[in-house]
């Protein structure tokens, strides 16, 4: 017969080879270089995201938007039209934490021409307004491309009755010539 074995249920012997193992991995020098490498991995990327990194970047190639709202009450009254330079682009200068800014594209700021100066035909050279598109963004806008040139008009709009004078037509034999009229008439 077999001699009972004395089972062992405080978890000793587990926390034991636990540990056995463990040291033996501290003693492993490629374990101790993955660990390391690791290691000084996460310490530069907390140093990184926590070290106040500002730096300045230029965002080109921002387009103007003329706010329609401006458009039809500003100049609207004066009937007057933007007619060449809305097309523009301008460069803007931002300040921010570099993980932040390195990210910008032109969609992040809107370049507004102020249009309430404007009361005549003509080019004009009109001041623009840059703000953030996200008002919370984590970013600052220290300077931008201050005016540009714009041209304005006045359109109008008239009817004139459109009537058709075709003397040299002649139809051939056999067709029948009907009356001719314009479409749209006016």
């Amino acid at each position: 017969r077999k001699k009972a074995e004395s089972v062992n249920y405080s978890g000793k012997g587990r926390k034991m080879k636990n540990k056995l193992i463990f040291s033996n991995l501290l003693d492993n020098n490629r374990v101790l270089r993955v660990l390391s490498v690791f290691l000084a991995f996460i310490a530069w990327l907390v140093v990184a995201i926590t070290i106040d990194d500002t730096r300045i970047e230029i965002i080109d190639n921002v387009p103007i938007k003329i706010n329609t709202t401006d458009l039809n009450s500003t100049l609207g009254a004066r009937k007057l039209s933007v007619i060449e330079g809305a097309e523009q682009t301008i460069s803007v200068r931002v300040e921010g934490i570099s993980y932040v800014i390195g990210n910008l594209t032109p969609d992040d700021v809107v370049a507004t021409p102020i249009l309430t100066s404007i009361v005549d035909a003509g080019e004009q050279e009109v001041q623009i307004m840059v703000t953030k598109a996200d008002p919370n963004a984590n970013f600052k806008i220290a300077s931008h491309t201050p005016t540009v040139k714009l041209n304005f008009d006045r359109i109008t709009t008239k009817t004139f009755p459109l009537s058709v004078d075709a003397p040299n037509i002649r139809v051939a034999e056999g067709y029948l010539r009907q009356s001719m009229t314009a479409s749209p008439s006016e």
